[in-house]
Order: structure tokens, then sequence, then C-alpha cells
């Protein structure tokens, strides 16, 4: 049994759909039903998987670089550089719609959702 693991976040997260942490990870020491913890990047445009969402966990998200819109709740809500969200279990969001700049991101659910997206 691995009692730590040291690992590259945007090398790993290829593997799980930006996903490093999580029910679904094939080795163990990064398999929990605790926690889902998620590195995501999208080039400016539009989001190629635009469809709103709801998560029977809280979700907050610290975005590192970038620009977007999306709607929390049917709210229009704009984030870039520095700005983190945190969206309450079962609030319907839909974010990014538009990427005004590159985006570079981290998720966070607690606990960890039965399926990851």
């Amino acid at each position: 049994m691995e009692k730590f693991c040291i690992g590259k976040y945007k090398e790993d997260a290829k593997e799980g759909k930006g996903w490093f942490l999580g029910s679904f990870m094939k080795d163990e020491i990064r398999k929990t039903d605790k926690i889902q913890f998620k590195y995501w990047k999208l080039k400016k445009g539009k989001n190629p998987e635009n469809k709103a969402l709801t998560h029977t966990s809280p979700e907050y998200t610290i975005i590192l670089k970038g620009k977007l819109d999306g709607e929390i709740d049917g709210q229009k809500i704009e984030l870039e550089t520095g700005d983190y969200i945190v969206i309450r279990a079962g609030v319907p969001h839909h974010y990014p719609i538009n990427i005004y700049e590159d985006v570079e991101a981290f998720t966070l659910r607690v606990p960890n959702n039965e399926k990851h997206s």
C-alpha cells in the first residue's frame, strides 16, 4: 500500500477528464469517495460542452487564469483570474458559456459525486 503520492496535476488529470482525485480513479491512493478534485482548461470561444448541470454535492471553483461567463440558478455571472465561486448542492449551473480569455481552473466537490463530468 502506497503511503503517499506525488504527481503533476496537468498530466494526471488527462486520464480522468480533468479529475485527479475521486472514486473513479484507477490507482488506490487517488481513489476516494470523500472528494473530487479537477484541473480544467478551455480555450477562448464557446464552451464545447455547453450544458446546464446540477450536482448532489456542493461545488467550489477557483479561476487561476482567464475570463468567462455563465449562469447560476438563472443569474448571469462573470468570473476572471483570482475569482472563486461556491455553488450549493442542487443548484443548477451553466458555466462557462463564453470564454473571453483562455481559462485554467480547479474544481472541488465534497463529498464525491457518483459520477464525474
